[in-house]
């Protein structure tokens, strides 16, 4: 099926040798470059197929912020949970959660990518989003569902991950929606011990520290309300 705007005549007339050099769908879609992706779409362009690295080509438009690539490929079928075929098997959603893209993050949820879908290494979006300090995609992975107490193949949390990595809005928005930094790792660390061997100076720890130590859970949760409400 031609995509709409070729209907229209919007695209011109494409070789098809040029449709089917090995890397022109990947160039398309993460330079935006809708026209030549839609041409190479109609000449039967496979959207699974991964290049060298192991990315597909919604991979592509997804690092690179693609938007409208982005909503072509899903509209054409491109399978929004299909991770990296060689290494670590990061998916489309990862790769959303890393560059801080909520707006592509919305278009993978709403064509079905699972929220907490893990690497192989037990990673997940959210756990993602925080290593990036992308606080955004953070608050918008935990008001679609994301789970904050995952825990990774060496047993690590997201919020350990803001403890160990200095996103200290992070951590704020993280222990607003009920984190519990109870949990241990592999090392039989705790997020309060990781935040402790970070140090004071250390600004996702030092919340984390302030939190566990705050007199009541209401007034923790009312500060972090009040936080929340000043952002953008």
């Amino acid at each position: 099926m031609k995509p709409e705007n070729q209907k229209n005549g919007k695209y011109p007339e494409w070789k098809k040798s040029e449709w089917y050099t090995p890397k022109a769908v990947y160039s398309a879609a993460s330079q935006n470059n809708t026209e030549l992706l839609g041409a190479l779409i109609e000449g039967g362009e496979t959207l699974q197929r991964p290049s060298s690295i192991g990315w597909t080509p919604l991979m592509y438009a997804v690092h690179s912020g693609a938007k409208e690539a982005v909503e072509i490929l899903l509209r054409h079928g491109a399978d929004p949970d299909q991770g990296k075929a060689n290494d670590g098997d990061d998916t489309p959603l990862m790769l959303a959660a890393e560059g801080g893209h909520t707006e592509i993050i919305e278009l993978l949820l709403n064509a079905g990518a699972k929220i907490d879908k893990p690497n192989d290494h037990g990673t997940t979006p959210l756990m993602t989003a925080v290593h990036w300090k992308q606080s955004k995609a953070v608050r918008l992975l935990l008001d679609k569902g994301a789970k904050p107490d995952l825990q990774t193949k060496t047993g690590d949390t997201a919020l350990m991950a803001a403890a160990d990595n200095s996103c200290e809005e992070a951590a704020r928005i993280l222990l607003y929606a009920g984190a519990d930094p109870s949990l241990t790792n592999a090392k039989g660390e705790t997020v309060k011990d990781i935040a402790e061997k970070r140090g004071k100076f250390h600004a996702g720890a030092r919340i984390i520290q302030q939190h566990l130590k705050g007199s009541s859970r209401e007034m923790k949760q009312r500060r972090l309300r009040s936080f929340i409400r000043r952002r953008p």
